[in-house]
């Protein structure tokens, strides 16, 4: 893998990679899969990374909605959100 080969290579686009999990995951890309789940409110990811970056953001939820308690990190969010129990 030092050598600069790219042996993996995506039959979409052409694009080519020395890892076959960059692949897998321009693959998930071009498919639209999203394997990775928050329990917690159910949003999906692409990959692991994206998933840990959105759990870590729900440990900083100041804002809180009063009909259903669920949390957000920006005001404007709670605002929108809140538009549901109208």
């Amino acid at each position: 893998l030092h050598t600069g080969e790219q042996p993996y290579e995506c039959l979409d686009c052409r694009k080519s990679f020395n890892c076959s999990s960059f692949l897998i995951i321009l693959w998930q890309i071009h498919t639209g899969e999203r394997p990775y789940e928050y329990p917690k409110c159910g949003k999906r990811f692409q990959t692991s990374l994206d998933l840990i970056r959105h759990q870590q953001m729900h440990t900083r939820e100041p804002f809180h909605c009063t009909n259903c308690r669920r949390g957000f990190n920006c005001s404007s969010t709670l605002l929108t959100h809140g538009r549901i129990h109208i």
